[in-house]
């Protein structure tokens, strides 16, 4: 086994890690208080703890925080895995464990601490199972090895063996190991928040040359949910598309005579386009070909951007900002394209085209997105949008004021109203204003035909809601998911009330997340089951009806911005003449109405006025105002409730 010993009395693990504060503190503890504190523990007859485990999911941090430790701390390093342990003999893989056990209480009886670092433990130590009997032999002979490791103070010596394992999957580990002397420690290290971001983009950015108008806060606040690794690579990529930029910009200056150098822009790189081929990246696409591990400084990575940016500026192609860009103070500076001439360095637009490649990875794989869908997208219900904006952006925006009047944030919001009123849209509206993650599930995901697996993708989500929080849970039909349960059905349990049961449990514990919050959306409240329909979970229930005249009216506007409309146009008699008209159906007519005027001539350059009262007389209204009665009277309902 080789191991790594790490002797740097200058170094500390805050110039190679950053953003896992408790989880730092928690390791100094164990490691380096023995030292410290070693008579004091050896008068008290202290009982150091043998190991401790540190949880977390990919790409936190959990590796290079060891390493970090135990550099400042000058501890070795002996590192166990199961690509290292597992051998095609038997005894082989005991063998080695014992071999590297034995070689860190070597350095310890010389003086020196040591770690034995088991990362992805859960790969050499699952949960014991007849079928699998090398495993079963494995976590024995480990748990012989930590019994045998003595905690406690000693006068011949300072230094001992500390057991660190790592791991993001923790409830697969046998549960012997996660006891009383042998783990007695586990520390979460977890997605970093809005402060823990901006240390580590701090970390990752300190040698790359960073433009005026670069703001690193700004940056860390739109970065919900990324991990140390991920906002590695975000500043690797930025750093790639800024030396992407001045090399084409190099080559665009060289074709044109001296004078005209100084018009070029970064229009590429400011609209999300990847500078090296021209194609729009997804949010939440990753970067091929790179390793990023948790929050360390990557030599290969900004560094080399850093690099090569130098070089080029000191071969003569020196990037010149405008004055105002030079003049602002800190990261003030003006956007990217008022610049004049081209900017030096890594600018925001390198930023902003980075993050539309790299996304956050604890949402992929999952039906996440940050929709692009605003408030002004929506005509009318401005009373309804007041009441959203209240339940959503106010918890995270003004958080400070929730905590100062100790008000907790509503767990649930349910929109409930005719099909077609945009309930869908108003929940992404909703989470674009708020700057969350929207996980959207329908029945048609959650219902499978397998036992079991629509609630594992319910709990899945509700964890990958967590990591990536702020964060929504959005269910569009509920009343497919959480149907009123039958008074003395039979036998067998649903998989409809399984489902309702998980989704009100996770509902119950979202009392311990901060950020969490679960939408829903139908057309057949009165479907619903009541114990989801109560405060506590669904706290605050809206109803979506369908726009009023003025609504309507701003409704139109909206769907026909984009469109080349006559002059005769009268968008107000249209929307007086669509009583009953839900905002889906007057979209619908609007669009009719653009295909009406290419029916009659292909080469129409606007849509008449003629051409939507032709659409207003073959669309009718789905709704009825018998109908539209049953949905005010379960508001109605609902709220004479929360009045009693």
């Amino acid at each position: 086994m080789s191991r790594h010993h790490h002797q740097d009395a200058n170094a500390t693990a805050e110039m190679h890690v950053a953003g896992v504060t408790s989880a730092l503190s928690a390791l100094r503890e164990l490691i380096a208080w023995p030292l410290l504190y070693w008579e004091e523990g050896l008068s008290l007859g202290v009982q150091w703890p043998r190991g401790v485990l540190l949880h977390g999911p990919p790409g936190v941090g959990k590796t290079l925080l060891v390493n970090a430790v135990a550099k400042e701390c000058g501890a070795s390093i002996h590192p166990l895995s199961a690509a290292s342990v597992f051998g095609a003999f038997a005894g082989e893989s005991e063998e080695r464990m014992r071999k590297t056990f034995a070689d860190a209480e070597r350095e310890a009886r010389a003086g020196c601490p040591a770690i034995v670092f088991i990362d992805e433990i859960d790969a050499l130590c699952p949960r014991r199972d007849a079928r699998r009997q090398q495993e079963a032999r494995v976590v024995a002979q480990l748990l012989t090895l930590m019994d045998g490791i003595t905690g406690k103070s000693s006068t011949r010596r300072k230094a001992r063996v500390l057991v660190v394992a790592a791991t993001n999957r923790p409830n697969a580990l046998d549960p012997a190991l996660r006891r009383p002397g042998r783990f007695d420690r586990e520390v979460a290290v977890t997605v970093p928040n809005t402060s823990e971001r901006l240390a580590i983009l701090k970390l990752h950015s300190r040698s790359l040359p960073l433009a005026d108008d670069v703001s690193l806060a700004e940056i860390a606040a739109a970065c919900n949910g990324y991990t140390g690794a991920d906002l590695a690579a975000l500043a690797r990529e930025a750093a790639m598309l800024a030396m992407a930029r001045e090399s084409r910009e190099e080559g665009a200056g060289a074709e044109r005579p001296e004078g005209s150098r100084a018009g070029v822009g970064n229009d590429l790189t400011e609209s999300g386009e990847s500078p090296s081929t021209g194609v729009q990246s997804s949010r939440n696409g990753s970067v091929r070909g790179h390793k990023a591990e948790g929050s360390v400084d990557d030599p290969s990575g900004p560094d080399r951007g850093r690099e090569a940016l130098e070089d080029r500026k000191s071969s003569g192609s020196r990037c010149e900002t405008s004055g105002e860009s030079r003049n602002s103070a800190g990261n003030g500076g003006g956007p990217v394209e008022g610049t004049v001439g081209r900017s030096r360095g890594v600018c925001m637009g390198d930023w902003r085209a980075a993050m539309l490649r790299v996304g956050p990875s604890v949402v992929r794989g999952s039906a996440a997105e940050v929709p692009a869908v605003s408030w002004d997208d929506i005509g009318g219900l401005h009373d309804v949008k007041r009441r959203l904006q209240q339940a959503v952006e106010w918890p995270i925006q003004h958080a400070d004021s929730f905590r100062r009047l100790g008000l907790s944030p509503p767990r649930g919001v349910l929109l409930h109203g005719p099909p077609g009123c945009c309930k869908t849209t108003l929940a992404r509206a909703a989470a674009h204003a708020a700057k969350c993650t929207l996980f959207s599930l329908s029945g048609a995901e959650l219902f499978s035909m397998y036992v079991g697996e629509g609630e594992a993708l319910l709990r899945e989500t509700f964890r990958r809601a967590r990591l990536a929080a702020p964060a929504i849970v959005f269910f569009d039909e509920a009343d497919a998911v959480a149907t009123r349960r039958a008074a003395g059905g039979g036998g067998g349990v649903s998989v409809q009330e399984r489902l309702l049961s998980s989704l009100l449990t996770e509902m119950d514990g979202l009392e311990l997340a901060q950020g969490i919050l679960v939408m829903a959306a139908t057309n057949r409240p009165h479907a619903l089951d009541a114990a989801l329909v109560r405060p506590g979970r669904f706290d605050l229930v809206l109803y979506v009806p369908p726009p009023d005249e003025e609504g309507r009216l701003e409704a139109l506007r909206v769907h026909t911005r984009k469109m080349a409309l006559a002059a005769d146009v009268d968008l107000p008699a249209l929307a007086a003449d669509t009583e009953l008209f839900t905002g889906a159906e007057l979209a619908g007519l609007c669009r009719e109405a653009a295909l009406t005027a290419l029916r009659e001539d292909l080469s129409a350059t606007a849509v008449a006025h003629k051409h939507f009262l032709s659409s207003r007389q073959n669309t009718r209204p789905a709704l009825t105002p018998l109908s539209l009665a049953s949905y005010a009277s379960f508001d109605a309902k609902l709220n004479s409730r929360s009045r009693t």
